[in-house]
Order: structure tokens, then sequence, then C-alpha cells
């Protein structure tokens, strides 16, 4: 037996504590339990407590075997049959004009009748008895009746449907709002970029209107008459993070739900995006974002994030072999930031056969985290299970990318943060 590699041992207060990836454990030491362990003493340690931290991957026999039971499960994700997830994106067209945005253009293109016929019969020929949607844009409240049509067929088809929506909320009307539950949604995310002399200006509408206040009485609406949970988004750069926690604390205020779960986001430049975000310098890299972190813990307290480098619940859905996006022109994509991008496209809906299998088997196995030198040696591995897939691919040309945790950046600050949430020694 031996310690394993995904360990970390650390002192944030006046106890060793050793952190876990496999198991996502933190656990206190005993001085003498912690000189036993980075000692190699295990026939010091009494049996139930050695059994203890071998169930929780902290002593292994070999930690191959356990990296080898991760491959397994993440691969028999990857190609489960038996589940199919679907991104649908009804229409290109947005109402906003975000400063940030990565499409360069919002074609007012609307999924056609004929694409929403061949959308449900490529759903038929899947035979799954799970679906699970993601209505994305463009904003998809634009096309409203796409949405309700294509729910009502496809739960006709599947045993069980569940739905999400990411949407600017703008248009969360009343009387949309009523017919949520009948379209299976269950999570409905939402962008608010800062308060409203910030918001206004990084999400108007494309005339140009203030969008905030419509979108703080939209949400408000959804958490009184819905049961649905609501993710809110905030786009993090250097002209509105020092805003992030006021900003926080004043949504959890105004909207006062459990049903509430707030978040802040990186702004990235995909595909050398020449928004004014961009060409002022204002993106912030990960070792920025990271210090942005640690920094709502260690100057304002804030207990509402995840600092903790926890496993994700599922791989990213581009490496998933029953997952596609498929968009307002029938096309069918893995990545949602391959929208418009004619070629990383895997085929049309209309024509109703994958044809690109270059893209195909670049996202499900080029640039596989179990084959990267750089992430089998790192602590992290079983947490973040390789990131972004597209990131990954980027880095293969451009060495510059980082496609690494921003914990990573500075685990042990992280850890710090977490321990002392848990044992309330903030």
């Amino acid at each position: 037996m031996k310690l394993s590699k995904y360990n970390y041992f650390f002192k944030p207060l006046n106890k060793f504590v050793v952190y876990n990836s496999f198991s996502a454990s933190l656990i206190e030491l005993e001085d003498e339990l912690y000189n036993d362990l980075v000692n190699n003493n295990f026939a010091n340690i009494a049996k139930k407590t050695l059994s203890e931290l071998v169930e929780l991957s902290i002593i292994v026999y070999d930690d191959n075997i356990l990296i080898n039971k991760l491959k397994f499960e993440i691969y028999k994700s990857r190609y489960d049959r038996e589940n199919l997830h679907l991104t649908i994106t009804p229409t290109y067209f947005c109402n906003f004009n975000c400063s940030y945005c990565y499409e360069d253009n919002r074609p007012k293109i609307f999924m056609s009748e004929n694409t929403i016929q061949n959308l449900i019969s490529f759903v038929k020929e899947k035979k799954v008895s799970n679906l699970t949607v993601t209505w994305y844009g463009g904003e998809p409240l634009l096309a409203f009746d796409k949405i309700v049509k294509l729910t009502t067929e496809l739960k006709k088809i599947v045993k069980t449907f569940s739905a999400h929506i990411v949407t600017n909320g703008y248009l969360l009307t009343p009387d949309k709002i009523k017919l949520l539950k009948d379209l299976n949604i269950e999570e409905i995310q939402i962008t608010l970029d800062g308060p409203p002399e910030i918001h206004n200006i990084k999400r108007p509408l494309q005339s140009g209107k203030e969008t905030f206040n419509k979108i703080i009485n939209n949400t408000k609406s959804v958490l009184k008459e819905t049961n649905i949970n609501v993710v809110i988004r905030v786009n993090i750069d250097k002209k509105n993070s020092d805003y992030y926690y006021s900003f926080q604390k004043y949504l959890l205020n105004e909207f006062n739900s459990e049903k509430l779960f707030i978040y802040p986001a990186m702004i990235h430049n995909f595909e050398d995006n020449k928004s004014c975000l961009v060409t002022t310098g204002c993106l912030l890299d990960k070792n920025e974002y990271s210090k942005f972190l640690i920094e709502q813990f260690n100057k304002n307290k804030n207990i509402n994030l995840n600092y903790f480098p926890s496993p994700p619940d599922i791989e990213c859905m581009a490496k998933h072999i029953n997952a596609f996006l498929i968009g307002a022109d029938g096309d069918i994509y893995k990545c949602w930031l391959d929208i418009g991008n004619k070629n990383k496209r895997i085929g049309n809906i209309n024509d109703a056969t994958i044809k690109n299998y270059n893209v195909l088997s670049m996202y499900m196995v080029e640039m596989d985290v179990f084959e990267d030198e750089k992430c089998s040696n790192c602590i992290l591995l079983p947490s973040c299970v390789g990131g972004c897939p597209n990131e990954r691919i980027a880095a293969k040309v451009n060495k510059h990318i980082d496609y690494c945790s921003p914990m990573i950046k500075d685990l042990e600050s992280f850890l710090k943060i977490q321990y002392k949430i848990e044992t309330k020694s903030i």
C-alpha cells in the first residue's frame, strides 16, 4: 500500500488536512496520523482508520487501478446510447446586442417545419428511453412556438423528457411562464452582468434599449409562480469583477429564493472574437480569474461560491456519442461554440446522416485526457476530467491556450477556503 498521488496535504489552521481528488474528500488528521502517513508507517495505523483511508482513496494499492476505473466510467458514459442529449437552437436570431457575443452575426433564421419533422424522425430513429433537451440560441424564446411544438411531439416518443433553457430572460412573459411546467423545463439560465449601469451597457437590446429591470421582474415571476430552478450567470471581466460581490448580495436579497443559484463565469475569446471587450484587453485569463475567486472569500467572506474542486456530474456533452447540437437550419454540431461555423458541422438533420467524421472523431477522441501526459500527472485529473474539449483541441494548434482548471493555479488557497467554510472557522 502507498499514499495516492492524488492527495494534497496542507495545514490551514492548527491541524493537518488531506484532500483527495478521487473521493473529493477533506479529512482532518491528528499529528500522529499525519506523520505515519507521510512516513509510510501504515502498520502503526489502527485497522478501522486504515480501512477508512483506503475507502477514501487516500491510501491505495495502485493509483493506476483507480485511473482505470475512472477511465472505464468515463468511456462507458461517453458511448452510452440509452440516453440522448440535444441542444436545440430553434432560431439563430437574437434580440440582444451583447458587446462580447462570439456569434459574429445573428441571422433571422428560424427552424422550418421540414427541419422540425426531420428532427422528430431523428429522435425516433435513436430509439432511446430518456431525452434531455437544452433550448439555446440566438434567443430561443423568439421561437417559442417551435419549442412548444417540438416538446409536444418529442414527449410522445420517449419515456422521460426533461428540458433546460438558456435565455436572456427578456421575453419571459406571463403567458410563457404559465407553459414552462408543461414544457418540462426544470432549469432556466439567465445572464445578468452586474448592476443596471453595467448590465445595460453590456447587454442592451438591438435597438439599444435597456434590459435590466425587465429581466429582474421576469425572473421574480418565474421564481414566484413556478418550481423551476433559476441559474443566474454573471459574465466577469476586468470592468465588472469588482462589482460581483455587491451584485450577488443584491440578487440574493432581491429574489430571496432557494431555487436561485448565482455564479460568475469567465468571458472567453473564442474564435479570435474581435468584440470591443477583446480589443480593449478586458478579458480575465485563468490566473486572474483564480485570483478573483480567492479574493471573493479573503476580502468579502463570500461563501456563496464554489471553491472546491469536486468531480463534474458528467463529462462535457461534446464528448458524448449521443449528444448533438441542432442548429435552426438543421446543421448538426458537437459543441455550442461551433454554431454557424460550417467547417465544424458534422452533418445536417435534413440529410439524416452524419458526414463529417473528422470533426466527430476530433471531439470524441482527440486530445483525450487519459492520453495527455500533463493531465496524467495532475492532481486534479479526477476532478476536472480534462476540462473543455474545445479548449483542449485548440491548444494543439495554439500552445498558449490554457485548458487547465483555474483551481490548479492556487490549489492550496481554494482548499483552505473550503476547509474554513466547512469548519465554520471564517
